[in-house]
This record gives structure tokens, sequence and C-alpha cells, in this order.
């Protein structure tokens, strides 16, 4: 009954049904005993065990409601091995309200943790190529001489040997390091002429302060010799793009923290997209459209030599797999790789192979990138009468030159004592509609931009 062998059990029953008659017990008490067994093995607990169950059950329900953060850091940090585990548990943050942030060199602990304003930290020992002895050292550290300043005041304070290179790179891509002034985080890894990187820099520095300190020497007011050697100058780099920030910080974290690489196409997303993938069980046999992001393709080749894949897609909250065959696989191969930025066009319909199960359909992709140039028939502008003037003309004009194009640009003024506008369309001048365009235009004071769709 213990390992729920249910054939096991059946194959005993006479040998039970016997062994009662032998010992004279009424039929039906023997069949009654029966039948409670069989439900045990089923799935079954003794009142003890349901107790315990339902009195922790009780517990975690009371911690989760009355210290979310709290709660929810540790379900995190219990979680840390499985990044699938680690996402759903964020997700869950999310719907709860309850803020996370990424990792913090002077916040963050060994595990999730919970600071002063009730937000929950990252773990700094759940990033990749930074185990927890080398965490540890640092909140040695930390925790016994305050936070660390900046890069340098971390290399000079923290014991080198227990964490390396390796690990402050890691630490540096996730964002430990964001919190330190005047320096981002592609300046950690400017390269120079012998290949050596900025934080080998200023790890050298650390370790030739040590050396300095380490010997008898002393300056002539007293000083030890350390503030005598000078920091390194931080280079000058361009900080990395949102996409190449958010793919670094996967790497080491298994996560997106700072954002979504879909984040870049908010405009995009509000007006040509209609659903998400957790939310498409609502369109059954209707049209969708839904933003995404390819995170792997796994090809292969059938029996007959022919090739198709299995692809997981990703919008902001949650993951799609779908199979690409023949037709279907040829069409789209472009656009099968990992990492590109999608708009995916189709019908949630019930599955070829199993009609009782419903899939998305894919009919039409376009890349994120080209669906504003593609789907976007124009610009309207609408504001009050009142607040225009010729220098808000001059500025809308203005910008309007620098974005030449062919779709319709049109101003609607309204008066408040009606709901018609007047209508002015720009017979000389079109745009080309883009995001450099909109956010031009959603910056000039008392008016309102709307995408034509």
């Amino acid at each position: 009954m213990g390992k729920k062998d249910r054939a096991k059990l059946d194959s005993l029953k006479p040998m039970f049904v016997e062994g009662c008659g032998k010992n004279n017990i009424d039929e039906k008490v023997c069949e009654k005993i029966w039948v409670d067994w069989e439900k045990f093995a089923s799935y079954a607990f003794n009142k003890s065990h349901s107790t315990c169950y339902a009195f922790v059950a009780f517990q975690t329900a009371y911690l989760k409601a009355h210290y979310p953060a709290e709660y929810m850091a540790s379900v995190l940090s219990h979680n840390m091995s499985d990044i699938k585990q680690i996402n759903f548990f964020l997700s869950e943050c999310r719907r709860m309200n309850v803020p996370t942030l990424g990792p913090d060199i002077n916040e963050s602990d060994v595990r999730f943790s919970v600071n002063k304003a009730g937000e929950i930290r990252f773990a700094l020992s759940a990033i990749k190529g930074c185990g927890e002895a080398a965490v540890t050292s640092i909140l040695e550290e930390r925790n016994a001489n305050g936070h660390f300043k900046n890069i340098f005041d971390l290399t000079k304070r923290i014991n080198l040997r227990a964490a390396n290179k390796k690990n402050l790179e890691a630490l540096a891509q996730a964002g430990a390091f964001d919190s330190f002034p005047d320096v981002h985080r592609a300046q950690y890894f400017h390269t120079y002429k012998d290949d050596t990187n900025f934080i080998e820099l200023a790890i050298r520095f650390g370790n030739n302060v040590k050396e300095q300190n380490s010997s008898t020497a002393f300056s002539l007011f007293g000083d030890t010799i350390d503030n005598e050697i000078p920091e390194p100058e931080i280079p000058h780099t361009q900080p990395w793009a949102s996409f190449e920030k958010l793919q670094k910080e996967k790497e080491v974290t298994g996560i997106y923290i700072s954002g979504h690489p879909l984040d870049d196409f908010e405009l995009e997303i509000k007006n040509y997209t209609n659903t998400t993938f957790d939310d498409m069980e609502r369109f059954r046999d209707k049209e969708v459209s839904v933003a995404c992001m390819v995170s792997s393709v796994n090809k292969r080749i059938d029996k007959n030599g022919r090739p198709w894949a299995i692809v997981q897609f990703e919008d902001l909250d949650s993951t799609m797999e779908l199979a690409f065959f023949s037709k279907d696989y040829n069409n789209y191969l472009a656009f099968l790789e990992t990492g590109n930025r999608l708009l995916i066009k189709g019908i949630y319909r019930p599955s070829f192979r199993d009609r009782t199960k419903y899939e998305l359909s894919v009919n039409q992709m376009e890349f994120m990138q080209d669906v504003l140039e593609k789907y976007g028939k124009g610009i309207r502008l609408m504001m009050h009468y009142k607040y225009l003037d010729e220098e808000k003309v001059d500025k809308i004009f203005k910008v309007v030159s620098k974005h030449q194009g062919k779709k319709p640009f049109t101003i609607y003024l309204y008066d408040s004592d009606t709901d018609q506008p007047l209508t002015f369309q720009s017979s000389k001048t079109g745009v080309t509609v883009s995001k450099d365009l909109y956010n031009a235009l959603i910056i000039i004071p008392n008016i309102i931009v709307k995408l034509i769709t």
C-alpha cells in the first residue's frame, strides 16, 4: 500500500479473503476492510500525517499573506539550483506585487534576501561563476568594515585568492557593481593592448596595495604606502546596448533581471498585438498576434531525411513551444534563430495531433524591428487649439522634417465646445513611421501622439 502498487495488492486479495475465512471474520467486514485498503493504496494519509500537512499548509499560507517578501525570498533560496523554478517564483513575486531587484554587492546576501524597503535582492551565490565560497569571503569583509565604495576599494579589501577574476567578472556582468558611481558594466570588460581588461587592472591594483601594506615601510609622515598608489584610470567606452546588456545578464543569472529584450518594443506591442501566451486560451479559433523572442531552437531530421525544428518562444511573462515541419520550416527558417525578437500572427486552433488540445498555427512572422516601418500607416497629432502657437508649430515641423517619408502626417485640432476637430494633413511632406519620430513628438507638451495602424 505504501508503494501504491495496485497490481500487487490485487494479487494478494484472494489470500486475504482466505485468511479472514479461516479466522471466522465476517465476509462483509472483510470486504469493507479491503475496500478501505484499496483507497489507501491509491492515495491516502493517516490522520496524524494529514494533520501535520494541514498545519504546515496553514503556516506557509500565513507567512505568504503577512510576510510576502520574506516568504518568497526563502522559497527562491530553496530553489536556486533550478532556474525554471526561479523563473516561476519570480513571476509569482510580480503577481503579488513584491518588488524584486538584481544583485548588489553592498546589499545582496549569499541567498535571496529582503532589504529595508521590503524588496527582494537577487542572491550573489545564484550567479553562475560566483560560488558560495567567493561570496562568503566578500560578505565577511563587507560585514566587518562596511560597504564598498568602488571597484578599487573592493579589490584592495577582499581576499583575491577566494574571490578571483572569474568571480568579479560574473558579478560585474550580472549588475552587482551597478551601484558603484560613474562606471557602467561595459567598462569593466574594456580590453587593453596587452589583452587584459579593466577588472584585471583593478585586481592588480588591489594586489599591489596588499603587498605594500604587508611591508614595514612607512612614509615620512607615518602613513602606509598604499595611499601613494594611484587608482587606475577608468576607461572610456560605450555602454552595452539594452539587448546586449540583458543577454549578458542572462548568461550569468539564467534570467533577465533588469528588464526584458522585448521592452524595446513597447510601442509595437501596444499597437500590433492582441494577446500573450498565457492569455491565448481566450482566443480559441480566433486570429492572434503576439510579440515574443526565440529562446531556443532544436533542429532535427525526420526518418525521411527532412529537416524540422522544435522552437521555444518567450514573451514578457511566459513561454510556448512550437514545432515547424516541411513547408513551415522552410518558410520561417530565417526567423528561427536564438535571440530573434518576432511578431507572430496566426490562429489558435485545435491541434492536428489531438483535437482536444489547442495550439498556435503560425501563418506570418516579422522581425520586431521591422514592424513599425511595415505596418505603421502614419502619425496623428491631437491637441486643443489653445495650446497651438508658432513656437509649437515650429517644434513639430522641425521634428517631422528629420523623418520625412511617404506615410501621412495629420494634426487634429480640438475646440472644447465641439467634438468635431479641424483636420490638417500635410500634402507635401509625409513621414517615415519610426520609434525615433514617435519619441521626439511625445516630449512636446500638450499634444497626444497616435500611431495610425
